[in-house]
Parts: C-alpha cells; sequence; structure tokens
C-alpha cells in the first residue's frame, strides 16, 4: 500500500472502538475506587504519622524543659516533687490511703497529711545541713531500714 495505506491505518487506529462487558467495566470500576481507597489510606497514615511525631516532639520538649533547668537546685526540687507525687500516690492508691481534701477541711489525723509533713520536715533537714549529702543520707537510709533504690538497665 503506499503512503495512502499508512494514513488509512493512522485513521483507523484513531477511530479504533473497544467494546467492553459489564464484567469488565464493573472490574475496572472496582480497581479505580480499591486505588483511591489505597491511596487515601497512605495519605491519612502519612498525616496521622505526621501529627504523631509532632506531638511527640512537643511533648518530649516540654518534659525536657521540666528536668533541665537553668538552676541546679530547682532542678532537684522538681525532681524531689516529681518523686513525691510518685511516692503519694502509690500509698494512695496501692495502700489505701485516704487522699487529702482539696477544700482544705481535713484534720492532722490524715496519714497522707502526716506523710507530706514529715516529708517536708526530712527535706527540711537535709537542705538546711551545708554539710548535708544526699548520698549519705541514702546510704544511712540502707543501713538502717534495707531501702535502697538503683537503677538497673534491662
Amino acid at each position: 500500500m503506499g503512503k495512502k495505506g499508512d494514513l488509512l491505518r493512522a485513521m483507523k487506529a484513531q477511530q479504533t472502538t473497544y467494546t467492553f462487558t459489564k464484567a469488565q467495566l464493573m472490574e475496572h470500576d472496582k480497581k479505580i475506587k480499591h486505588d483511591i481507597l489505597m491511596r487515601a489510606k497512605d495519605d491519612l497514615e502519612a498525616e496521622a504519622r505526621r501529627q504523631a511525631d509532632a506531638y511527640v516532639q512537643h511533648e518530649w520538649g516540654e518534659r525536657e524543659k521540666l528536668f533541665v533547668q537553668n538552676h541546679p537546685m530547682d532542678n532537684v526540687m522538681t525532681m524531689m516533687s516529681l518523686l513525691l507525687a510518685v511516692s503519694s500516690r502509690v500509698l494512695i492508691e496501692r495502700f489505701h490511703w485516704k487522699p487529702i481534701p482539696k477544700d482544705g477541711d481535713y484534720d492532722r489525723r490524715n496519714r497522707t497529711v502526716q506523710f507530706a509533713d514529715y516529708i517536708v520536715d526530712e527535706l527540711d533537714k537535709i537542705t538546711r545541713d551545708v554539710d548535708a549529702d544526699i548520698r549519705r543520707y541514702c546510704e544511712e537510709t540502707y543501713d538502717l531500714y534495707g531501702v535502697k533504690y538503683t537503677f538497673v538497665d534491662t
């Protein structure tokens, strides 16, 4: 055929009609829907990961600010308040001590109040003495009462 044959084939290719069955069209639609859902799922997971990472970064930043302060004494007092909050919570939740009423209506017989007062007295005793050493205090507590807290890497 020559040039006209090539032209006829090109025109025929432009006007080619394909016939699909209903089942083929339904399968095509199903695949398109699946692809859209997978893309949306991936986008949603990526956004959730991004938001979770941002939250974690913010939260760790706040915690780091809490533990790393400019003045060493402020840092020690922050650590002590956190540790004492843990101790108080254990006594209240695990040993069923009565909590201190927030309205201030309590008497001095409340064991949690007594515990808090005794803790304040001990801390005052330690911090008042310029020669006091917290390490020596911990060793003395171990010698007297057998209580010692150590950190073990697991």
